[in-house]
């Protein structure tokens, strides 16, 4: 009986070593940040279809920003559709000020700042984003983007 209990202990402490792999936080980063470039370039191609595959594909994604929140995939789809509806509009994004801070081997927050270059106008903002990995790969859960849309070009804000 004594023998068996410390079989049982050997493969429990094997076990729990063997899920403690330590995270390489450098890879979580690189690979979260592969995606957001991903969708930059989606963005910049004019393919909102292509720009939100970098989503969780469910009911459950949540957007939030300037007072209120959405839920779903199609719901944000359907918010960009109406809010960019054709190249012009979208403009060129870019991303900067990025920093992933890794939570664990499936999860990374990631904050950053977002900037559209448009004939007429510059709008930029914030956003937090807190990013899984699942089956298809990592994907944005959350959405919590700020800004101001209305951010005119330098020369034309102060005439």
């Amino acid at each position: 009986m004594r023998i068996i209990q410390i079989v049982v202990f050997i493969i429990l402490i094997v076990a729990l070593f063997t899920k403690m792999k330590p995270v390489n936080e450098k890879i979580v980063s690189e690979e979260v940040l592969n995606k957001i470039y991903d969708s930059e370039k989606a963005w910049n191609s004019g393919s909102l279809e292509d720009y939100m595959q970098v989503y969780e594909h469910s009911d459950s994604l949540r957007f939030a920003g300037n007072d209120t929140y959405t839920l779903g995939w199609q719901t944000a789809l359907d918010r960009y559709r109406k809010s960019y509806p054709d190249k012009n509009s979208m403009g060129n994004l870019s991303f900067s000020e990025l920093h992933v801070n890794v939570i664990g081997k499936d999860a990374a927050l990631v904050f950053g700042r977002w900037t559209l270059d448009r004939e007429t106008d510059h709008p930029t903002g914030l956003f937090t984003l807190l990013f899984r990995k699942t089956k298809e790969g990592w994907k944005i859960m959350h959405d919590h983007s700020s800004g101001n849309p209305t951010v005119k070009n330098a020369d034309t804000a102060n005439s």
